[in-house]
């Protein structure tokens, strides 16, 4: 490996290692925090905060050529508590930010058909704190 190629592997490197790290305050206070709701910056970073107690639209869409039609539905769902995201970290108090999976473990789950009842499938979707 010559020296040009060393120093390019060793800035990319480097600027990766960087994105790991969670924003600090000085870095958050930068940015616009915006409420689950409102108009989403055209550019630039900010917080998203998702608040408790607030009800979430979710969309929820089956498709595919194997169907007649796509469906979709919107469920809504409440958080017990405020949730923070800027970028791939995520916070609950908007001060202290881990990446994302680290706070809240999700798993998919697809049965077809449902072992329980008589749907033709279950499709569920877990989010749990870490």
């Amino acid at each position: 490996m010559n020296k040009s190629s060393l120093i390019i592997v060793i800035a990319c490197v480097a600027l990766v290692a960087c994105s790991s790290f969670p924003p600090s305050s000085s870095e958050i206070a930068k940015v616009p925090q915006v409420r689950f709701g409102q108009s989403l910056p055209k550019e630039g970073d900010y917080v998203l905060l998702f608040p408790a107690g607030t009800p979430l639209p979710v969309s929820v869409a089956v498709g595919g050529n194997l169907f007649e039609q796509e469906q979709q539905a919107t469920l809504h769902v409440t958080l017990k508590r405020d949730v923070y995201v800027f970028g791939h970290f995520a916070s609950f108090d908007g001060k202290n930010w881990s990446r994302g999976y680290q706070l809240i473990k999700s798993q998919l789950k697809l049965e077809i058909p449902q072992k329980e009842g008589s749907n033709a499938g279950l499709l569920r979707l877990d989010m749990n704190l870490e």
